[in-house]
């Protein structure tokens, strides 16, 4: 089977102004991020690292959210494979899960721009 081209070229004949290339690959990565996002519990997940300075270990979020640690696990996994948090682990070794500011100001400015 021949694999897709995931680039597609849209453009005019003659004088027009200069064709439109869009590249599907890195459209799903972007949905895959946006679809990260959207999600109430993950939304929560977001909101109690804020609270909790930012950073967190696996049992504090559950304990925080009062969550089994497989729910809890999943939805850390969907962000991380996303890159919407980072871990990093602390002096008992333990995994220390934070938000990656600088990937989510990339998602605000560009939901921003496309709602302009």
């Amino acid at each position: 089977m021949k694999q897709q081209d995931p680039y597609i070229k849209l453009s005019n004949p003659g004088n027009e102004p200069p064709e439109i290339v869009i590249n599907f690959n890195n459209v799903r990565k972007v949905l895959a991020t946006l679809n990260a996002l959207n999600h109430k519990l993950r939304e929560r997940i977001l909101d109690r690292l804020d609270d909790l300075d930012d950073a967190a270990t696996l049992e504090n979020i559950m304990i925080q959210m009062r969550l089994d640690k497989s729910v809890v696990q999943e939805h850390l996994k969907i962000l991380l494979r996303n890159q919407i948090i980072l871990t990093t682990r602390n002096a008992a070794n333990e995994v220390i899960y934070y938000q990656n500011d600088e990937r989510l100001l990339q998602v605000i400015k560009f939901v921003d721009e496309l709602n302009q």
